[in-house]
């Protein structure tokens, strides 16, 4: 799933907040393609990811959450077309530099090798002062666009 332009630009703000989103799996196995990125940045030329260590169930909401610091094990991506991390951690100021230029922001929906349907919803961009909540919360499944 790939965010319209309302979720991007600088989001200096944002750093140290978080990004939740909701999935619900809706057909397919759901575990069937090895660990990638379940979110991906993308600025300043960099392209950076998380895997979250979850896989969505077919049939049940699943709540997902990112912390937007790189000490939260965000990784250098090898491989933008499938989301494959490089195992290279990033580093603070190239985590700052990406949310200040952000220019993609993709959600993985994709967890079965062949036909499978996912549902995205409920994306929160948070700030990290307690209560406040960025402009694009809760703006669900109008924002959002298949990105596969």
């Amino acid at each position: 799933y790939a965010a319209p332009a309302a979720y991007l630009g600088n989001r200096s703000s944002n750093l140290g907040g978080s990004l939740s989103w909701d999935i619900l799996g809706i057909t397919g196995n759901q575990t069937s393609i090895s660990p990638r990125a379940d979110v991906m940045l993308t600025g300043a030329g960099l392209q950076i990811g998380l895997n979250v260590g979850v896989q969505p169930v077919n049939g049940q909401w699943t709540s997902w959450s990112a912390e937007l610091l790189a000490s939260a094990g965000w990784e250098s991506v090898s491989s933008f077309a499938n989301g494959t991390l490089s195992g290279t951690a990033v580093t603070a100021a190239d985590f700052a530099s990406v949310l200040a230029n952000l220019d993609g922001l993709y959600i993985q929906g994709e967890y079965t090798n062949g036909s499978d349907r996912t549902a995205l919803d409920n994306v929160s961009l948070v700030v990290p002062t307690p209560g406040a909540v960025g402009v694009m919360a809760g703006a669900g499944l109008a924002a959002i666009r298949r990105r596969r």
